[in-house]
């Protein structure tokens, strides 16, 4: 076996056992991460009956919307006023009770209480769950993690094995050969797929790791220690959100509604939220949180005097925020407009069908009683495939343990138990 075949052998195994580790995961990711680039319409959908709400009467202040909201349970903490778009759609306040996040939806004139949605139960925080951790928590954000580590490693694996030896034409290489049937027409399926959306793949993969309990924590530890400031506007992991302040809804009527008009004359993108300012007294927070977050700004209003304290423009913030904000945004296909939205469904799919068609070609080559891995040459692994895992490992670091693990776990323990390496396809 030359030099070629053997490298060939060693990047096709790492690329079958990339795949059987990460591929049900990634299945999961596309088809939550799918739906969840719905988000906007989704929630639009939701909430259309109560918009547009038949009212009469004076309009009440923002100060009653937020008691009314309180009163719906006991021992109840204010969290966020989401400015309504029309003055006769409802609005929604944000409350914590016993550490359990609701939304309540008001009736601005008659202060009755429209709606009482729990905030984890909503479907798009559900899929957003099922995206980041599975149900399972900071466990399962690892899990996701990982998977996502050894997606990478299976896309770029799997470029290498795609590309062009001694094809003759670009059928099969950029088109898939419809004329073909059986494993070769799945074959051509899942290398002309995996070519057209590796670099969309990589990117959400990329992207998505700031978002990480793991890498994400630790770019977030880091941020600390080297900057004197650190404010992101994202979240890392699978955590439970909390609140420890509570307003005097007595005392601020008069605050809150100058606060308000304030916060609806800086015409933010919705939705526009209206928070307390935890670090400055009488203060108060107005927030976009629009999912394009090129687009997000932030302005902190002093509650006696209506006076701009000061603002914040998304492209006053630090490079690496900006960058990761943009990455964020094209991820959520949020970006620029309709046409990522698109290639974030492209994705989708290619995902979908890549996983399928990566099941079939293992299930209809698969032998009696093994695994159906490439087999090993027992020779060195090859340099690229070293290239490939050493690059991967310094960037993500639990891929590394993972990588450390397998080979600990094959060369020490399965070579050595001939049952374990006929199934396995081990060279002894």
């Amino acid at each position: 076996m030359n030099a070629n075949q053997v490298m060939y052998r060693c990047v096709w195994r790492w690329h079958f056992y990339a795949g059987l580790l990460c591929l049900p995961i990634v299945l999961f990711l596309a088809v939550s991460g799918g739906l969840y680039l719905f988000k906007p319409q989704i929630e639009s959908f939701r909430e259309s009956s109560y918009m547009d709400l038949s009212v009469s009467g004076e309009r009440q202040s923002v100060n009653d919307h937020i008691v009314a909201a309180q009163s719906a349970f006991p021992d109840t903490l204010f969290h966020r006023y989401r400015i309504p778009k029309q003055d006769n759609d409802a609005v929604r306040v944000s409350v914590f009770s016993e550490d359990i996040r609701y939304f309540v939806y008001v009736n601005p004139y008659s202060l009755e209480i429209v709606d009482i949605v729990r905030f984890d139960r909503l479907f798009t925080e559900l899929l957003k769950d099922l995206h980041e951790s599975v149900f399972l928590g900071s466990i399962g954000s690892y899990f996701v993690e990982l998977a996502a580590c050894w997606a990478i490693v299976l896309f770029v694996t799997g470029i290498i094995l795609w590309w062009p030896r001694d094809a003759s034409g670009m059928a099969g290489v950029l088109y898939p050969r419809l004329s073909l049937e059986g494993r070769r027409f799945w074959k051509d399926l899942h290398v002309v797929i995996g070519f057209w959306i590796s670099i969309l793949a990589l990117f959400l993969l990329i992207s998505g790791l700031p978002w990480t309990q793991g890498w994400g924590g630790a770019f977030q530890k880091t941020r600390k220690v080297i900057e004197s400031h650190v404010q992101q506007d994202w979240s890392t992991g699978a955590k439970k959100e909390h609140v420890h302040w509570h307003v005097n809804s007595v005392e601020k009527a008069e605050i809150d509604e100058i606060a308000y008009q304030k916060a609806v004359a800086l015409n933010f993108d919705y939705p526009v939220m209206l928070s307390v300012d935890n670090a400055h007294h009488n203060s108060w927070k107005v927030s976009s949180q629009t999912q394009n977050r090129p687009r997000r700004a932030d302005a902190w209003i002093d509650g006696y005097s209506g006076e701009t304290l000061r603002s914040q423009a998304f492209s006053e913030r630090k490079m690496v925020d900006k960058i990761i904000g943009y990455g964020i945004a094209a991820h959520e296909g949020q970006l620029f407009g309709w046409f990522n939205l698109a290639l974030g469904v492209l994705t989708t799919l290619g995902l979908v069908l890549m996983s399928v068609s990566g099941f079939i070609l293992w299930w209809k080559r698969k032998p009696q009683g093994a695994l159906g891995a490439p087999k090993s040459t027992g020779q060195p692994i090859a340099n690229t495939m070293i290239a490939v895992l050493v690059v991967s490992s310094l960037l993500l670091p639990l891929l590394l343990v993972s990588v450390v693990t397998i080979f600990l776990v094959e060369f020490v323990v399965l070579r050595h138990l001939p049952p374990a390496r006929r199934w396995l396809g081990l060279a002894q």
